[in-house]
């Protein structure tokens, strides 16, 4: 037996569309952050002769739990999926509302391995939100630039980004 799609009849709505492959980009780059987050993080507690197995099940279980509200804080939603007609978080249009996600982010990708430029502390030593969104491109890119080149690291190719970062 082999499995046959079925044929469609009519015109796709391209709003209904679009909101399925907005909600399949967040789903991938929020799995994809998740992972590489998993991997790169130099916080996480390690092993120690200080430690017990208990003490060490804890305070990973903590870091674990400081990640994921980092990654909600990101998104501005709990889980996986995100709401396909709400741009919230990272993805949001008006700047002061992303600038937020994005100080999130720059929090959760400084814990990570790699080598990171010169105005990697901009956005968080300086308040972007008052200023304009030009001002605040710039640390934006270099924040989206150091996400790919350290997910690419990991997976071996380009990651799942949303349409606005």
């Amino acid at each position: 037996m082999t499995f046959r799609l079925p044929s469609l009849e009519g015109a796709v709505d391209p709003v209904i569309a679009h909101r399925l492959i907005r909600e399949i980009c967040m789903i991938n780059f929020c799995s994809e952050l998740m992972y590489t987050d998993k991997l790169l993080d130099q916080t996480r507690p390690q092993p120690s002769r200080d430690l017990t197995i208990a003490e060490l099940d804890v305070t990973i279980s903590r870091h674990q739990h400081k990640c994921d509200g980092l990654i909600e804080w990101i998104f501005f939603y709990n889980g996986l999926e995100p709401d396909p007609s709400i741009d919230y978080g990272i993805v949001a249009v008006d700047w002061d509302r992303r600038y937020e996600a994005l100080r999130t982010f720059w929090a959760l990708l400084d814990t990570w391995r790699g080598d990171k430029s010169l105005l990697w502390r901009r956005g968080i030593d300086m308040d972007l939100s008052k200023l304009e969104y030009a001002e605040g491109a710039q640390w934006e890119r270099l924040l989206a630039e150091f996400y790919v080149q350290s997910v690419f690291s990991v997976l071996g190719r380009p990651p799942s980004l949303p349409r606005r970062l």
